[in-house]
């Protein structure tokens, strides 16, 4: 029993549902392209506002959501912590 998962908490998994450029990060993953200036991404905690913003999206996924984050934190270099920014 302890094997058994619920249908509607398995998502298939999507490849590249965001794509990361010099100045924006860009999805197609809703019914026209949704894209993100970079300049409006400047700490991790920027970073965690567009993850809610998004969540709240009827069509995004948590997937979805999971590589936004993971794609800015892990190739974007400039975003410091909110500690590091000088106001």
């Amino acid at each position: 029993m302890r094997d058994i998962v619920r249908l509607s908490e398995v998502e298939p998994v999507e490849k590249d549902l965001w794509e990361l450029t010099d100045t924006e990060i860009t999805t197609r993953m809703g019914s026209y392209k949704y894209s993100i200036e970079l300049v409006r991404i400047q700490t991790k905690r920027d970073v965690l506002m567009w993850v809610s913003h998004l969540a709240m999206k009827t069509w995004m996924t948590k997937q979805g959501l999971k590589q936004f984050a993971e794609l800015l934190l892990n190739n974007h270099t400039e975003i410091p912590t909110t500690e590091e920014v000088v106001s």
